[in-house]
């Protein structure tokens, strides 16, 4: 008896060549060869795993995802987003059943997790598997939530604000499975209060968190040392006419473009910096740091300052946590 993923090539065959035929014409770098081992090693477990009573539209869908992957060149050996197909598998109720929507929603999410300069791929895709199993198979935005989560706790700083919004509503068993730790509504004031804090444990005291950037010859975003500021709870770093927001908390960092830093009140801190590398927290603490003594800009966020020096292309963060 053929597979599942067998029987929809056999029905639709004709088809899935103009389709590709029409790709090739687009981009004439496109490989049959190699876009046949995509169908057989990554498209074919999937459907075969789904279980579905249909293969057709899954297969159509996935087939259809694959030509526009293939067309820029992201399903070559070691891609992130190889790397996520070769997953789906163990998604593959949730792919089944929302054939359109899922594949891309993970095979997305994997290229920004690799993207981010402390992503955690492999540990993501892990945690993904982990929460398919726990999340009730009718519940494809549970599982797209607790991705999100998982994808914060994994690099992702840009993603707190939305994996914190979502911990709230997710059960408990699921959001363990995402953060890699039990959290009640306790620990989650916590982290939404300390962006140094951990579900469970941590580095309480002062110290430093965080190096943030780097120099553009060095793969960075910053051409020179960069200026940075606090706006409404956020944090900013500008260079010249370029800005750009900054997110960073105990799992990662990540800068997003923006146009220009924008207008408000600086945000204040209870920490303090004397201007010659000494930061000291109001509770007895006190860190000294000699690279900072030339400090050419500080800003301030609740238990966080942000500091910056002619001397360096990043944005070293101080902060106190609980």
């Amino acid at each position: 008896m053929s597979s599942l993923f067998h029987q929809a090539l056999e029905r639709n065959r004709d088809r899935y060549n103009a389709q590709f035929a029409l790709a090739r014409h687009r981009t004439r770098s496109l490989s049959a060869a190699e876009f046949l081992d995509h169908l057989r090693a990554r498209v074919g477990p999937v459907v075969d795993a789904s279980g579905v009573d249909d293969p057709v539209p899954l297969t159509d869908a996935l087939i259809s995802l694959s030509l526009r992957l293939a067309e820029r060149g992201w399903l070559a050996e070691g891609t992130p987003t190889a790397r996520a197909f070769a997953a789906l598998p163990t998604l593959s109720w949730f792919v089944g059943h929302a054939p359109t929507r899922v594949p891309a929603a993970v095979l997305n999410a994997a290229r920004t997790v690799d993207a981010a300069p402390k992503g955690q791929l492999e540990r993501w895709l892990g945690a993904m598997a982990r929460v398919a199993a726990v999340v009730p198979p009718e519940r494809t935005d549970l599982l797209l939530e607790a991705g999100a989560v998982a994808a914060w706790r994994c690099g992702v700083a840009l993603l707190r604000l939305p994996a914190l919004a979502a911990l709230r509503g997710l059960p408990a068993d699921v959001a363990a499975v995402a953060l890699g730790d039990p959290v009640d509504g306790h620990a989650l004031q916590r982290l939404a209060a300390d962006p140094w804090a951990a579900p469970v444990g941590g580095e309480p005291g002062l110290l430093v968190r965080e190096r943030v950037g780097a120099f553009t010859g060095f793969g960075g975003p910053f051409p020179r040392p960069p200026v940075v500021r606090a706006v409404a709870g956020r944090w900013y770093a500008e260079v010249g006419e370029q800005a750009w927001e900054v997110a960073v908390d105990r799992f990662g960092w990540d800068l997003r473009r923006v146009p220009a830093v924008p207008a408000g009140a600086a945000a204040g801190s209870s920490l303090r910096f004397d201007g010659a590398g000494e930061v000291s927290d109001g509770r007895g603490g006190v860190l000294r740091l000699p690279e900072l003594a030339a400090a050419t800009s500080v800003a301030g966020v609740g238990d966080t300052l942000a500091v910056t020096t002619r001397y360096s292309h990043r944005i070293v963060f101080v902060g106190w946590s609980a």
